[in-house]
């Protein structure tokens, strides 16, 4: 079989091999296009729909958390930090606890709490150590999380920035 499609390879004018050679060679791309970039486009899509429904929902799990019955007795009977750098103290024990607290970018007093500030952190240790604040009644009174972003996604994968915001006497 391979000498006859040799022997018609031969036969077939210069025009005609190049044409053919071209033809095979957009089938290449297209093959790959098909079979390459778009599972990973569109994985990289869905992804990006997870974490936008994520999303939705913790915002909506946060604007109905005051009318959970018990929510505010919990806070009641809660030792809560009385000022600051009580707070301050509490949020890097917290951190520590952990293991969050070499990822963190910053941690400052404000005017009326503490801020905290991530960079590159890992999701799921920062809403474990957020969950361990909430069952102590330590609430953030402003966070922002956002997904990273980068040119290699399997580096960021899972990974956040966050700013967060704690008010004493909340």
């Amino acid at each position: 079989m391979l000498p006859h499609l040799k022997q018609k390879w031969q036969e077939l004018a210069a025009r005609e091999r190049a044409l053919i050679v071209a033809l095979a060679g957009f089938l290449l791309v297209m093959a790959l296009y098909q079979w390459l970039w778009l599972p990973v486009q569109d994985a990289r899509q869905e992804a990006q729909n997870q974490m936008d429904t994520a999303k939705q929902e913790w915002l909506w799990l946060v604007e109905k958390a005051p009318s959970v019955p018990g929510s505010a007795a919990l806070r009641q009977t809660s030792v809560l930090p009385t000022d600051k750098t009580e707070l301050m103290a509490l949020l890097q024990k917290r951190l520590k606890q952990e293991n969050l607290y070499d990822d963190l970018q910053q941690i400052q007093l404000s005017s009326k709490g503490v801020k905290v500030a991530f960079e590159n952190v890992d999701a799921a240790r920062l809403l474990r150590w957020l969950e361990g604040l909430e069952r102590e009644a330590i609430l953030p009174s402003k966070m922002s999380l956002s997904p990273l972003e980068s040119e290699q996604p399997q580096e960021v994968v899972g990974k956040i920035s966050a700013q967060i915001d704690f008010e004493v006497g909340q």
